[in-house]
């Protein structure tokens, strides 16, 4: 009886130390209180004590984008010249020294407020996925409403496009390998003079004055060329499309949602 007693005991003291190694392995998330001093756009705020933060886990427009004003207005309301908490993940900062965090307001995620109103992508980046499920819900909920950057574009059902996203070789030196190609399927020629293409890294294409006929394509190679009826060029100097994964906006010239493609590890 005494030698299943004592078996009993060390399973027992086992299980825990097992338990205290891997809780004390695991990453914790720090919840710390500031004030926040202003915003610079809908993803990016300033603190009170000059500290720079990006909401982590999503993507607002950039300045001089579509809906920048909108989603910074709306991030302002939410949190300037308030105390909030912040939660951190995985990873500290970028790589422009702002620190990555989750924000939170008299218990109300920001973070998730911003996607779920429509004024925010879900923008969720390995390692840091603590709530990449409940970010990409509120997106398809948004998306589904329309709401603010997803007010669909009269020619959303009109435009198919196909990215070859990996050039042959070393990417650098092939740009023009990497290209998406855009058709009209719609029974009507499409004006997209205006239209703005990007990324997720916020590398942006604005068409010239173009005119895509019914059934036809147009191939907009990431590197430089002339334009023509058919081949337009991005005249990057770099590669556009990351092979791992990414995904294509394309907006009409008021700025209305007609693309979005992902491809890859999302």
């Amino acid at each position: 009886m005494k030698h299943k007693k004592f078996v009993v005991i060390f399973i027992v003291v086992g299980i825990a130390v097992v338990y205290f190694v891997l809780s004390s392995s695991s990453p914790k998330s720090a919840m710390v209180t500031a004030t926040v001093g202003r915003i610079i756009d809908g993803d990016t705020i300033v603190l009170a004590n000059g500290d720079k933060v990006r909401l982590v886990g999503i993507d607002a427009p950039e300045k001089d984008n579509y809906y920048y004003e909108p989603a910074r207005e709306r991030l302002r309301e939410l949190i300037e010249g308030k105390p909030v908490a912040l939660e951190n993940d995985v990873t500290n900062s970028d790589n422009f020294g702002r620190l990555l965090r989750y924000v939170f307001v008299d218990g109300e995620f920001v973070n998730l407020k911003m996607v779920e109103e429509g004024y925010a992508y879900a923008y969720v980046v390995a390692p840091n996925e603590k709530y990449m499920n409940e970010l990409i819900e509120a997106e398809e909920r948004a998306r589904r409403k329309q709401l603010v950057i997803w007010e669909s574009s009269v020619h959303s059902n009109c435009i198919d496009a196909k990215i070859n996203y990996n050039a042959k070789g070393d990417d650098e030196k092939n740009l023009n390998d990497e290209y998406i190609i855009f058709k009209n399927k719609c029974s009507y020629e499409i004006d997209m003079s205006g239209w703005l293409a990007k990324d997720e890294q916020a590398n942006n294409y604005t068409f010239p004055k173009f005119v895509l006929l019914s059934g036809h394509t147009v191939t907009l190679y990431s590197g430089s060329g002339k334009d023509s009826s058919s081949q337009l060029y991005w005249n990057s100097e770099k590669p556009i499309w990351n092979n791992a994964g990414d995904t294509l906006y394309l907006r009409d010239a008021d700025g209305k949602i007609i693309i979005k493609q992902s491809y890859g590890k999302r």
